[in-house]
Order: structure tokens, then sequence, then C-alpha cells
């Protein structure tokens, strides 16, 4: 309601309040009775709308957005099974010796899953092996601040070495992403599915993915793919304070978010994960390179939207939900 609609209401319960009679009552102003028109036109207008609904469209409606809700049982099922994989898989890299970096492996769930945005089925799933960087590292902006080479500050003996490209510095991401393949298809070789009959498969490397990707299946009854689990390495770069520079001021959500939760999200540490630039004719640096990733950042905005406490805060105008 604008401030003249509120000034006509105004002066309407006044005249109520006061009940004089018909004769003493001032005669309504040419605007008020514009304004009283217009929104009488509003009111019948939405109302009209609100009618040309059929029945038929509105049963439609509320039968597809049932389907969209993913059910209990199959959320419980795929959780099951990929919770399954991910610890096992995790005990699996910090036990074994065939690659020492691995060992401080960790999950950072993201994705439409968990972020609670998928609908349908539960088929999908992202998870970010975050891996810490066990020394100072200099990022270098190679392409609009999204892809960046990654250099130690200094030579290291460190389990990174075996990433490492031949001046002993850069951070090799084409090493490390095939380094991962390895190490997923050794353990499968070990790993049992708890669900009879599935087993997972790891699908064809995939040119400029950064993921290693798996399919769940049943060989037996058919090739159909069941769940989709994209791995993607990453490694973890402690902010200390600052972004790289083009992203060093962080997301602009001061008057959505607040800027308590904008300094939540600056204070976040910054992953890369092994995605090169496409194109052609690429240098040294670009096959090399390392994309930031905002992943845990997008999850942290989602979380925060549409909380009471968190979402619009400041006085700018309320979002959607």
């Amino acid at each position: 309601m604008d401030r003249e609609d509120r000034d006509v209401q105004g002066s309407l319960t006044e005249a109520k309040q006061r009940k004089p009679s018909p004769a003493q009552l001032p005669p309504a102003r040419p605007r008020q009775k514009a304004q009283q028109q217009r929104a009488a036109e509003e009111e019948s207008q939405v109302s009209e709308e609100s009618i040309s609904v059929s029945p038929e469209l509105t049963s439609w409606i509320k039968l597809n957005a049932k389907d969209l809700k993913i059910r209990m049982t199959d959320c419980r099922w795929a959780a099951e099974v990929v919770n399954d994989f991910q610890d096992n898989l995790l005990k699996f890299l910090r036990s074994s010796n065939d690659q020492p970096f691995f060992q401080s492996a960790d999950f950072l769930n993201a994705g439409s899953y968990f972020e609670k945005v998928k609908i349908r089925s539960p088929d999908e799933f992202d998870m970010m092996l975050k891996l810490q960087v066990p020394s100072r590292v200099n990022v270098t902006n190679l392409h609009g601040g999204l892809f960046y080479r990654i250099d130690l500050s200094r030579p290291t003996r460190s389990p990174i070495q075996a990433f490492l490209l031949e001046n002993e510095r850069t951070v090799s991401s084409s090493k490390f992403l095939s380094e991962m393949y390895r190490v997923v298809r050794k353990f499968l070789k070990t790993y049992k599915v708890p669900e009879e009959g599935c087993c997972w498969e790891v699908n064809r490397k995939r040119i400029h993915s950064p993921a290693v990707t798996l399919s769940l299946c049943r060989p037996e009854i058919s090739s159909d793919e069941l769940i989709s689990v994209d791995l993607v390495p990453a490694l973890e770069v402690q902010s200390q304070g600052c972004w790289p520079l083009p992203e060093c001021h962080g997301p602009d959500v001061d008057k959505w978010l607040g800027r308590k939760v904008r300094l939540e999200i600056k204070s976040l540490p910054c992953y890369f994960i092994p995605k090169r630039l496409k194109g052609r004719n690429l240098s040294e640096d670009a096959k090399e390179s390392w994309r930031i990733s905002f992943s845990h950042v997008e999850k942290k905005i989602i979380r925060s939207h549409g909380n009471k406490k968190t979402c619009c805060e400041s006085k700018a105008t309320k979002c959607c939900r």
C-alpha cells in the first residue's frame, strides 16, 4: 500500500470515528476519488485473474508438484549407498601408503542434493574431496579471476612433490586428476556395495571435467544408471583473511544477507579444482591451470537465504522468499 492510499484510509477512519451527519461531510477531493477508483479496478482485475484459473489446471499443478518432492524411502536408500561409499573411500585413502598426500583427505558435500534443492529423484551427488596444501602457495591469475596457476612459495619434501612440474614449484592439475582416477579404480577393486547386485563403475574421462564420475548400476538386471556421483578433488588453501585479488571483496550480499554473513564467507578457505582453460594452442600455464571453486560459498548462501535471522537484514527490498 502506498502513502496516498494510507492517507485515504486514515481520513476515512477518522471520519467514521467522528460520526458526522451526511450534511456535514466534506466533499471528497478528485484525487482521492481517482485513487479509490484505481484501487477498486485493481482489486476487480486480481479477482478476475484468480477466477480465470481452471480447476483442471489447478489439479494438474498440484499433481506435478507432488512428483517433484523426493520420497523419503528413495532418499534413505540413496543416502545409505552413497554414504557407505564415501566412508569406505575415506578410510582407504587415510590408511593407504600408496599416495601419502591423500591421507589428509576429507569430504565437503555440495551440489543440489546436499543443498536440499534436488527434485524428483536423489540420483545425482557431488562430493568435493578436499586436500590441504602443506605449505604456503602463490596463486597467479590466468584468466579473469577464475583460473589460476598454483606455485609453492618454496621447495618442499612433503608428499605434494609427486604432483609438481619440473620446476619443483608449480602444482600440476593434470597429474593430480590422473592420480585421482588411479586411486579410485584401485579402491573399487576391493570395495563391495552394500546393495546386492549393484556395483560402482568409473565413467570415461571427460575433457575439461574436474570430476571422477562414477555410476551405480545393476549389471545383471539392466545397464541403466541408478546413481551418479561426481568426485571432485580440490586443493584447500587457507585464505588468511584475503582471497585472490579478483575475489578479495567477497560476494556483494551486505544488503541481502547482511555484513556478518559476508564476513563469515570471506573467512572460509579457498578451494581450487583441477580444471584447465578451454581452447586450442594453450600455454603451458593454461594447460596446468586450476579453477577456483565456490561450492561451499553457494551452500552457505543458500542456507542463509530465507532464514529470518540472516536474510534481508537491512531495510532494502525484501527477497521473494
